[in-house]
């Protein structure tokens, strides 16, 4: 495989990771701004360990929240948990989906923000460097 084809082939991948992070960031946002806030409580913190393609250790957390919506209580695994935030018993504020209250969410515009930036950058990243493969070529 040429230089060229991994350069475009890095580019589009670049590209495309930097989609799916902006998905991520503007779907937080959306959730943000039609959830609902509500208080709950921490049920559990689960340390799941994995070794990535890489052979790298990973850590994910689940975390697991209870929580009351119009007098019925819901147990739901917490999306967008950040990692090491969350302890057993602690009280939270989390977002829930006023449709179906057992979608609930740890997002924070914050986290929202920081994953459309990422988004930006490799998407940036990635045009440049296929603006860079066909500049490069013409020369």
């Amino acid at each position: 495989m040429s230089n060229r084809v991994k350069r475009i082939l890095a580019s589009v991948i670049l590209i495309i990771g930097g989609l799916m992070f902006a998905l991520m960031g503007f779907g937080n946002m959306a959730d943000i701004g039609n959830f609902k806030q509500v208080d709950a409580v921490v049920t559990s913190v689960e340390e799941i360990e994995s070794v990535d393609e890489d052979g790298l250790d990973d850590i994910d957390f689940v975390v697991t929240v209870k929580y009351t919506v119009d007098g019925t209580e819901y147990e739901e695994v917490l999306q967008y948990a950040d990692k090491g935030y969350f302890v057993d018993g602690q009280e939270v504020s989390v977002l829930y989906d006023p449709d179906k209250p057992e979608n609930v969410t740890g997002a924070t515009k914050s986290g929202a923000l920081v994953r459309l930036g990422v988004g930006v950058l490799f998407i940036l990243g990635g045009i440049g460097g296929l603006l860079s493969g066909f500049i490069g070529r013409r020369q």
